[in-house]
């Protein structure tokens, strides 16, 4: 087996050519991060991973004023010089948003799960809940394309940055071909008034009570709802969500 080094990635606030976020955006954004996402990785029921930040240089001031929790490292370079460092015979470099929510067993799951190679192998977790918190609705959903995996490397990869890079920073498609499935609902999307896939679509904000923000994503995203819907049940949602650390 070997040894591995469990890494968390988190996209906050790149350098994106296409799409300029406002010092508000940004700063919503980390207030958000610290009482949602990162609460549900601080509530991992397997603690042996590290949290890593990719951040750009254009807002850099004002991200480096952040009162950062000591579990996140901020990156700057893509990873290149955290990398450097590490020297286990595997990295398990697990994708997250900044946004959304993993359960209490996530990370377990996945580390019960490492799958050991000469190549890069990849786990993912493809059904998951969405939660308008605008609305008060959380749904069940599949997502074949899903964001949330995780790469297994092992060490002559991922010390080749170049490599590296190549195999990992791909359209989630490609990024996740051949990957072995894992537990499902491990997952939790929100949606919210500040979202930057709806910022990229120009999808305007939901307001609370003027629709059902589920069946607007319908529309704009891959996914394929299934069971049940549940609204107005503020019990069972908070129920769920507390397995997800909030």
């Amino acid at each position: 087996m070997g040894t591995v080094k469990h890494v968390v990635k988190i996209f906050f606030d790149n350098d994106r050519p296409t799409l300029k976020l406002s010092e508000d955006w940004i700063t919503n954004r980390f207030y958000l991060f610290t009482n949602t996402t990162l609460q549900s990785l601080l509530n991992q029921t397997f603690q042996d991973f590290e949290i890593w930040m990719f951040c750009g240089k254009r807002n850099q001031q004002l991200v480096d004023s952040f009162d950062w929790h000591p579990r996140c490292k901020i990156i700057r370079d893509h990873g290149k010089k955290e990398l450097s460092k590490l020297n286990t015979d595997y990295l398990a470099i697990t994708r997250l948003d900044s946004d959304d929510l993993f359960h209490q067993d996530a990370m377990k799951e996945i580390n019960d799960n490492l799958i050991f190679s000469d190549k890069r192998e990849c786990l993912i977790f493809r059904q998951g809940f969405l939660f308008d918190w605008q609305n008060g609705i959380l749904a069940k959903y599949r997502d074949e394309r899903s964001p949330f995996f995780t790469h297994i490397f092992p060490k002559n990869i991922y010390k080749d940055f170049d490599l590296f890079n190549e195999q990992h920073n791909l359209k989630h498609g490609l990024a996740s071909k051949g990957a072995t499935e894992l537990k499902k609902y491990m997952v939790c999307v929100m949606k919210h008034e500040v979202n930057i896939s709806d910022i990229r679509r120009n999808i305007t904000p939901p307001e609370k009570n003027r629709h059902n923000y589920v069946e607007l994503t319908k529309k704009h995203q891959p996914y394929v709802y299934v069971g049940e819907v549940i609204s107005d049940n503020k019990i069972k949602i908070g129920n769920v969500l507390q397995e997800f650390g909030i």
